[in-house]
């Protein structure tokens, strides 16, 4: 069997988070806010968002970015942007 399984979105997005904000993956989960539980500030979100548009070929708006409160909102966000790129 291959090591290389794909990863679902959702563990791209929250190895994106643990990778940028420095912490272990399980401490990411989709209720976990990004600031107050993961202690990131409007810097960390910024590069969280780059590093997100890195990971997915996306890009997140202003709009989105202040919506992202926790992980599954980050995650609905990638979600979305994806999405419309599809459609697009």
């Amino acid at each position: 069997m291959s090591a290389h399984v794909k990863q679902s979105t959702a563990d791209r997005v929250k190895n994106v988070i643990a990778t940028m904000m420095g912490i272990e993956p399980a401490r990411v989960t989709d209720d976990a806010t990004l600031a107050t539980d993961l202690g990131a500030d409007s810097i960390d979100m910024v590069e969280i968002s780059i590093a997100l548009e890195e990971e997915f070929p996306i890009e997140i708006s202003d709009d989105m970015l202040e919506g992202m409160k926790t992980v599954g909102d980050a995650l609905s966000a990638v979600d979305l942007a994806m999405e419309g790129r599809a459609h697009g």
